[in-house]
């Protein structure tokens, strides 16, 4: 073998291993960020859930749902406290057990927001982060305000 055809070997040689490392690291790329949008959608998911048994809690102590809507409300639950007829003190952030709203997790499209729509039509969302809850017809129907698929795990959020 000449000493040209050693180094064409050994240039294939060192090419071909840069060239998978680049693919390995592109590759771990892509899981790291199937990853991270997998926690997001976990997260919207289990603070939808929480979210669910305090609006039924607080509707089977008050009989209606708060107004989770009034301005300043998403960032201080207490604002929504008040006494009823009986003296007793109801409370959704007590019932919750948090003084705010979480916020939906942002992504490239959408910055990670709490802001609460009033809809009774979940499929008209403004899909931009936040929840949609049906304060107005008092069903106490919450979905996050996300477009179908947004954090790459098939999920129809206005129907979840």
């Amino acid at each position: 073998m000449s000493s040209k055809d050693k180094k064409i070997e050994a240039f294939l040689t060192w090419g071909f291993v840069i060239l998978a490392v680049v693919v390995a690291i592109a590759l771990g790329t892509f899981s790291v960020n199937d990853l991270r949008e997998s926690k997001k959608a976990e997260r919207v998911v289990n603070n939808l859930k929480e979210l669910r048994i305090a609006l039924e809690k607080y509707y089977q102590v008050s009989k209606h749902y708060p107004e989770l809507t009034r301005e300043g409300a998403k960032d201080n639950l207490k604002l929504l406290d008040y006494i009823d007829e009986n003296g007793k003190k109801i409370s959704f952030a007590e019932i919750y057990g948090h003084n705010a709203l979480p916020k939906t997790p942002g992504t490239e499209v959408i910055s990670e927001n709490n802001d609460v729509f009033n809809t009774k039509n979940f499929d008209n969302g403004t899909e931009t982060g936040g929840w949609n809850y049906d304060y107005t017809n008092q069903t106490g129907e919450i979905h996050a305000n996300l477009k179908e698929n947004t954090y790459s795990q098939g999920i129809k959020w206005q129907e979840y």
